[in-house]
C-alpha cells in the first residue's frame, strides 16, 4: 500500500471527527487524487470507505452529501491541503 492511500485513510478517518462536510469534502479531494495518480485502494480499506461514504450521506442526506462531494472535487491539491490543514489534520 503506497503512503497516498495510507494518508488517504489517515485523512478520512480524522475528517469524520471534526464532522461529515469535512469529511466529504476531503474524501471526494483524496479519491480525484488517487485516480489522478492511478492508485487503487486495496479490499479492506475499501470496505472501511464505503462504510464512511455511508455515514456521512446518512448523516447529511442525499442532496447535501452530492453537494458537498462536489465541492471537494472542485478543490485544487492545494485548497484540499488548505481545508486539511484548517480542520487539524496538518
Amino acid at each position: 500500500m503506497s503512503n497516498d492511500v495510507l494518508m488517504y485513510h489517515e485523512s478520512l478517518l480524522l475528517a469524520e471527527a471534526k464532522g461529515p462536510i469535512h469529511a466529504t469534502r476531503l474524501l471526494a479531494a483524496a479519491k480525484q487524487l488517487l485516480d489522478v495518480l492511478g492508485e487503487v485502494l486495496d479490499p479492506r480499506p475499501q470496505e472501511l470507505d464505503d462504510r464512511a461514504l455511508s455515514l456521512t450521506r446518512y448523516t447529511l442526506g442525499e442532496a447535501r452529501f452530492d453537494t458537498e462531494w462536489a465541492a471537494g472535487l472542485a478543490l485544487s491539491p492545494k485548497a484540499a491541503i488548505a481545508l486539511s490543514l484548517a480542520t487539524g489534520l496538518g
